[in-house]
């Protein structure tokens, strides 16, 4: 299975526009997950791939005791500044928990499982899980299909990044959650929802972007936002951007004896 390396300098100087501009999870999924998964209010569970805690807050909200896990220390820092007092965050990876053994009802990970190797990540979520414990993935994806900018707005970051590929999130994850022999009951939903901002908002969307920024340099990043203006000019004349996104999310139970 095709996989990113996700450096731990991979989102450094991202973490602001990161942090304003990267689109929220329908709320609607995240309850389904938790709920799904029978995780109760107080219980314990790790958001891995924490980022700026977009997820990490739905699971707050549930309310449960969240582990928030980052390898960025940019993102890591901007996490400990928020304090809450269900909330504790540290620096780590997916394939190396600084956790003990059956410590977390529920592992989450949203926007993040195509940046780890799953061969070591997922005996290491199992051995945090209680038994029975549950595991929820989700991602946001651009729906191109219902969306003339969209399609344009992938074109033109090929034009620049040849080596982006629209879909390198779709992972045969059902496949790998069973495949790993460590996980089962594996259930999946989706969930169309509207992201809405301005022309300043998906620019500084953009600029959080790992395969914008970092693939990009002087010129042809310049020409790359250049473009993109144009494009908003073109399909949003009137400032107010409207993306279509699909929520996708699997949950999966841990296999016990």
């Amino acid at each position: 299975m095709e996989r990113h390396t996700r450096p731990k300098q991979a989102f450094d100087g991202l973490t602001e526009h990161y942090r304003r501009h990267r689109p929220d999870y329908p709320s609607e999924i995240a309850e389904w997950m938790i709920h799904r998964l029978g995780v109760r209010p107080g219980g314990r569970v790790a958001d891995v791939g924490a980022g700026t805690g977009i997820f990490t807050r739905h699971l707050l909200a549930a309310p449960l005791r969240v582990c928030a896990i980052e390898i960025s220390a940019e993102m890591a820092s901007q996490l400990q500044g928020e304090r809450h007092p269900r909330q504790a965050t540290v620096r780590g990876r997916a394939e190396a928990l600084p956790l003990a053994d059956c410590t977390l009802d529920a592992l989450f990970a949203a926007q993040a499982f195509h940046w780890f190797d799953p061969d070591v990540a997922l005996p290491e979520w199992h051995r945090a899980l209680v038994p029975h414990g549950g595991v929820g993935l989700v991602w946001n994806d651009r729906d191109v299909e219902r969306s003339a900018f969209c399609r344009d707005y992938e074109a033109l970051i090929v034009e620049h990044n040849p080596d982006h590929r629209l879909g390198y999130r779709d992972l045969p994850v059902e496949e790998t959650l069973r495949g790993s022999g460590l996980f089962t009951a594996v259930e999946s939903r989706v969930v169309e929802h509207l992201w809405r901002s301005d022309h300043a908002g998906m620019i500084g969307f953009s600029r959080s972007v790992s395969y914008i920024v970092n693939a990009m340099e002087g010129a042809t990043l310049d020409h790359f936002f250049a473009e993109l203006e144009r494009l908003l000019a073109l399909h949003f004349p009137e400032g107010r951007v409207g993306i279509p996104l699909r929520s996708r999310a699997w949950i999966a139970r841990a296999r016990t004896g």
